[in-house]
Formats: structure tokens, C-alpha cells, sequence
């Protein structure tokens, strides 16, 4: 969507008039509405604005680029990067997961995608590691020196759980390693497989949970 404002031309160094995208989500508080612009200007291809969010109160800055007569949004900030919700017994199975997985988010939110990559792969690591030491305690000091792959062929027993870490720990080496395997894959595919995997570990500990508080009275 797009709507016409007075803005400033530094070409031509006078006010004039020109299409812009509409803002329609706050980069800070991500809420969605209608946002006062209070100042904009271009230069050749390039256009700048100033918004204020009445949501939460905060001025954010967009850079825009002319597409066909249109300055099209090409970046905003400052960027806030939504925490991701995660089950409830993930956020207690593994805290660290948790923290990893987020800072990889806004990794990726900002385009460092070579180094998004790793995170998210660090983050499966504690995930199946803090798994794994839940399901064989016994083992604990072992299972933090194995190797990811290793861990995950030992300790976990489960067919989808084993099957989607394994994949998505093939995804995370190639965005950790020189050469890629998998090329046709990316970093949607990668967060895809952990997001999966984070649901059956989810669901078998609240199934085991339900099965163990709650017994069968004659």
C-alpha cells in the first residue's frame, strides 16, 4: 500500500510531493497500524523518514528505494527482534536453548545470516545434549563431551526426535563448515527442523508427565 506525502527534494534543494510505501508495523514493538510520518526527504533513488509508533510512544527510521516511481521500504531501526514463544517444558528442559535460539534470531533479523547459521546450530546442540541428560542422567558428563551426531545416534531413542535432529544437525554443519552438503537447503529449512524437534521432545515429556501424575483408580 502506498500513499502520496510532502516531503523535501535534496536534488533539487525544495519540497515537493512523492509516493512512499506505508509503514504498517512498528520495528520496535511490532504492533500494526497507521504511524504519523514527521519527516522524509530523497536524494536521487534513495528517501528517508521519520515515524512516531503511538503504540509505544517510540520514533523509528526507514530508508526506502524508488521502484517505479514508488519508494519502496528496504530497511527500518532500530529493530526489536520478537522473542520467540517456546513450549513450556522446552523453556524448563533446556533455559540455555532458549537464550542461543533467540540470539540467532536477531542475528538473522539483521541479515547475519553466515552467523545466524551457527547459532541456531549451538542452540540444537544444548537441546539435544540437555535431552539427553534428562533421559540418561547417569551420563551426564559424557554426554557433554560427545560429538552432536554421536549424541544423538547414543541417546536418543525416540524415531521422529532421532530423524529430525539428525537432519537438522546436517543443516547446522553446513552453516558451520567450509564446504556445503546440502544445497538446496537454507536457514528456513533449518529452523523448520529444530522447530519441529522442540514439539515431539515437547510432547513426550508432557505426555510422560500426564502419564506418571495421573494413575488409573480402581
Amino acid at each position: 500500500m502506498e500513499s502520496d506525502y510532502e516531503t523535501y527534494n535534496l536534488d533539487e534543494e525544495e519540497d515537493a510531493t512523492a509516493s512512499f510505501e506505508k509503514a504498517t508495523q512498528c520495528p520496535i514493538c511490532h504492533k500494526v497500524g497507521d504511524f504519523d510520518m514527521l519527516y522524509s526527504c530523497f536524494y536521487e533513488e534513495s528517501a528517508y523518514s521519520i515515524h512516531l509508533c503511538h503504540f509505544c510512544d517510540s520514533v523509528f527510521f526507514t530508508i526506502y528505494r524508488d521502484y517505479a516511481g514508488v519508494f519502496q521500504i528496504q530497511y527500518q531501526y532500530p529493530k526489536e527482534v520478537e522473542n520467540s514463544s517456546m513450549p513450556i517444558y522446552i523453556e524448563q528442559l533446556s533455559p540455555q536453548f532458549l537464550n542461543i535460539y533467540q540470539q540467532a534470531l536477531k542475528a538473522e533479523e539483521y541479515n547475519l545470516d553466515q552467523i545466524a547459521g551457527m547459532g541456531f546450530r549451538k542452540a540444537l546442540e544444548f537441546l539435544v545434549k540437555d535431552y539427553s541428560i534428562s533421559k540418561t542422567p547417569s551420563d551426564a558428563d559424557k554426554i557433554k563431551e560427545m560429538p552432536l551426531n554421536s549424541c544423538i545416534e547414543k541417546y536418543i531413542d525416540h524415531h521422529k526426535i532421532k530423524a529430525l535432529a539428525k537432519r537438522a544437525a546436517w543443516l547446522g554443519n553446513d552453516h558451520s563448515h567450509y564446504l556445503k552438503k546440502h544445497s538446496g537447503r537454507d536457514l528456513q529449512d533449518l529452523k523448520t527442523l529444530i522447530s519441529l524437534a522442540t514439539q515431539w521432545i515437547n510432547l513426550e515429556i508432557e505426555s510422560e508427565t500426564y502419564e506418571r501424575e495421573i494413575e488409573f483408580k480402581k
